[in-house]
């Protein structure tokens, strides 16, 4: 299944650059930036990073490359924890959970109460509606 396929774009006729033209638009606005990119995820549960950059030398406005792919964990996982409401607490919290950290000693890297961990933790869990450590990090990488 090709990438615009897995966008949804494929099957409608004159849609297919519906997605990628406002990267190519920002890509080449001012001429400031270098790159423009956007993460979206496919109709079959997957995050792609879509990137357009001007090649050189080029047309301005025009020679530009668009790249897809699957965009990796540490591109999706800040977004989600945002996406979640996790709070600055939370998100350092869950960046340690899914390191594999148990509850003391996400207490003591952060210099918390035990008990305190504890209430962060189930902060998390809460907002995310993970049921297991495996299950937030299914959540939080966008799988």
């Amino acid at each position: 299944m090709s990438w615009l396929e897995r966008l949804g774009l494929a099957s409608k006729p004159g849609n297919s650059l519906a997605l990628i033209y406002p990267v190519i638009v920002r890509a080449t606005a001012d001429g400031t930036r270098p790159t423009a990119s956007v993460r979206t995820r496919t109709i079959d549960g997957y995050w792609l990073d879509i990137h357009a950059s001007p090649l050189a030398p080029a047309v301005p406005g025009y020679d530009l490359a668009v790249t897809i792919m699957p965009a990796v964990p540490t591109r999706i996982v800040p977004l989600l924890m945002r996406a979640y409401r996790l709070s600055a607490r939370e998100r350092q919290i869950a960046r340690l959970l899914l390191d594999g950290s148990t509850s003391a000693e996400i207490a003591r890297t952060l210099h918390i109460a035990g008990y305190t961990a504890n209430d962060h933790i189930k902060a998390v869990f809460r907002k995310t509606s993970a049921h297991s450590r495996q299950e937030l990090a299914s959540l939080l990488s966008g799988h």
